[in-house]
């Protein structure tokens, strides 16, 4: 802790459990939705085979109040004379100006699916972006060029004037900062929304055949509390006008695209609304889900301070948690906090709450204890078949109390474990009755303890997130559970969320400073340009060639300048492999901070290097043999001999 009392947390994240909150906004959006017109695009009609639709909206394939058959993306309406047909009867343009929680000048805008993005700027609903360009097709070079694989998306074609005739079969929402700017096309907005609740357009995505439309909710540095009240209206608002234009609908109204909003910044009731396509983490229970968008908001958030309120949100409130153990250690009862964080984040009354799991039937209380969890610990306790007893052993040695031991023998409670695993919901009485917060606390408790105790890093320490995943499917992760990205998002969630209980833990009431790992690494990397960071390790030099062959040991030595506790190597695969080993991930869309690696072949020297922004890479020259800036396409290209480029990104909590 420092002298301001403060922690450095690697990972910090805002709990915002906005759920309750898009409950509220539900019945709003859903009416505005119902209002608004749909595109009527004349270059997309159905084709010959396919039927009027009977959309969920109650649409039905009647028409709107212009005559024009009501619809969601312009592949389902008929071909018109021309784009500015629905234009000439459309009505009015319309925005509204209200007054949200926080806000100075929360203007919302209802944006009308009959105008185009190019109409709504020039009416001024939308704003032309002061970044943007008349030349897009420049612009899309540029971020082309900077891409690592050097190579387009599957389907993108772009050319400047040319209207849109393809459908989109993404709506990406990120949460980032004012200033991100990064060159790789996947975070280049087409889409500002502004603090104020104002959009403005930076890349018309009508004027190209790109499958993503991007939509980034501006915020400050290193603020994790989710959007403003004016920001979430429009975001909903301008996914839904997206949505509708431009992606298609299908026969039985659901939409054949997705909404990618992994930082939780859509509305439910729009997005049910629309019948997008599922995301994986759909799969994951609603507190798990929220937990993961928390966690995400992070992504890209540098660094900032946590409130201890902000830091408190993420977990059990303090009336309703247990207090510490005397024989329970401090990394123990954090970890406690970090699994129940992910398992019953948000419910009022965590020790009551009753969830159903699918096959493994009901999951209840604050560790969402379910049959085969409760069956482990009896049998970790009693043996197999059971020995009862080892059950009066346990009250002999105070693990378990008299009046505990005798519920647990009792007929009732095989009864009440049975009502578990079947199709019958246990009542909340039935949980006060035989599962108490004593036992609750007393099961869960020994069940983290032993999967902490299976689930540890190539160095030895506990892996937060794959012990609260071990109590999310009641075992520990195999090679195929990992494999799912649901499963990858929420063991990454739970891996941040355990920094934040760590830090917590130690600094009761105190608040916490974080930075990203991929921050400090980035920051350490830019500092370190004109060093021989090869020379500052504990390698030999000559083995190194006096820096010709030290891209390796210069990427290790930069990973602890940035104070990061992180693996070393003066091997480029060896490091990469060191990485994924002590919990690292590989990554398809890399971000500043994340590491390259590149492979001749065999028998040749590959290298390594860190991520820079804009197209750019930090690594050792063998020429120079100091460390330099480069771009990335061009030191890890094919001309250069690389046969496979691939990214890794440290542990989360490294």
């Amino acid at each position: 802790m420092s002298k301001q009392g403060r922690h450095e947390a690697r990972f910090a994240f805002r709990g915002d459990s906005h759920g309750e909150r898009n409950s509220r906004q539900g019945g709003e959006h859903a009416e505005a939705g119902d209002r608004l017109r749909s595109a009527a695009y004349g270059q997309f009609q159905r084709v010959d085979h396919e039927q009027p639709r009977a959309g969920g909206d109650g649409s039905n394939g009647s028409k709107a109040q212009d005559g024009s058959p009501r619809g969601a993306f312009p592949g389902d309406r008929q071909r018109t004379t021309g784009s500015d047909r629905a234009t000439q009867d459309a009505g009015p343009v319309r925005s509204a100006t209200r007054q949200g929680a926080g806000d100075t000048s929360a203007s919302v805008l209802l944006l009308d699916r009959r105008h185009s993005v190019a109409q709504l700027v020039e009416k001024g609903v939308l704003k032309r972006s002061a970044t943007a360009t008349a030349d897009t097709t420049a612009q899309d070079k540029a971020a082309l060029a900077a891409r690592p694989e050097g190579k387009p998306d599957a389907g993108d074609r772009v050319k400047e004037g040319e209207q849109r005739t393809q459908p989109i079969d993404k709506v990406k929402v990120v949460y980032a900062d004012r200033s991100n700017d990064p060159a790789a096309r996947v975070n280049k907005p087409d889409f500002i929304v502004k603090k104020d609740g104002s959009v403005e357009v930076v890349n018309d995505p009508e004027k190209n055949n790109r499958k993503e439309v991007v939509i980034q909710v501006e915020r400050d540095q290193g603020e994790v509390t989710g959007p403003t009240e004016a920001q979430r209206r429009s975001t909903d608002e301008l996914v839904g006008y997206v949505s509708d234009r431009l992606m298609r609908t299908k026969n039985d109204g659901t939409r054949d695209g997705v909404i990618e909003d992994q930082q939780g910044l859509v509305s439910e009731s729009v997005k049910g609304r629309l019948k997008t396509r599922p995301v994986p983490e759909d799969t994951l229970p609603v507190p798990a889900r929220r937990q993961v968008e928390n966690m995400r908001r992070f992504s890209g958030g540098g660094r900032g301070t946590l409130s201890p309120e902000q830091a408190d949100s993420y977990f059990t409130p303090r009336d309703q948690a247990p207090p510490r153990r005397p024989d329970e250690t401090s990394q123990q009862w954090s970890l406690k906090e970090t699994v129940a964080g992910m398992l019953s984040h948000g419910e009022v009354q965590p020790y009551e709450s009753v969830r159903h799991t699918g096959e493994r039937g009901w999951a209840v209380g604050r560790y969402q204890l379910t049959y085969d969890l409760i069956s482990q610990w009896l049998t970790d306790l009693m043996g197999d078949p059971p020995d009862p007893a080892k059950l009066d052993e346990a009250v002999r040695k105070g693990k378990i109390s008299p009046a505990m031991a005798a519920k647990l023998k009792s007929p009732q409670f095989r009864q009440f474990l049975d009502k578990l695993k079947s199709a019958e919901q246990p009542s909340t009485a039935d949980v006060k009755e035989f599962l108490p917060r004593e036992l609750q606390e007393t099961i869960g408790g020994d069940l983290v303890n032993k999967f902490a105790a299976q689930c540890r890093t190539a160095d030895g320490r506990v892996d937060a997130g794959m012990v609260a995943l071990s109590m999310a499917v009641g075992h520990v992760p195999t090679e195929a559970d990992l494999a799912k990205p649901e499963f990858q998002a929420f063991v990454d969630a739970g891996r941040r969320l355990g920094s934040i209980s760590d830090a917590r833990t130690e600094n009761p009431g105190q608040p916490l400073e974080w930075q990203e790992v991929n921050q400090r690494l980035l920051v350490a990397a830019k500092q370190s340009v004109g060093k021989p960071m090869w020379a500052t390790g504990p390698w030999n030099h000559a083995s190194l060639e006096y820096g010709n062959l030290g891209c390796a040991a210069s990427v290790s030595q930069v990973i602890k300048a940035a104070g990061i506790d992180g693996p070393s190597s003066a091997g480029a695969s060896a490091l990469g492999e060191k990485i994924l080993k002590a919990g690292g991930q590989r990554v398809t869309n890399p971000q500043p901070g994340d590491i390259v690696v590149g492979r001749r072949g065999p028998g040749k020297h590959g290298h390594i290097g860190i991520v820079g922004e804009d197209g750019k890479v930090y690594h050792n020259s063998s020429a120079k043999r100091y460390w330099v800036e480069g771009d990335l396409a061009k030191v890890f290209s094919a001309q250069r001999g690389f046969v496979d480029v691939y990214y890794v990104r440290l542990p989360q909590n490294a």
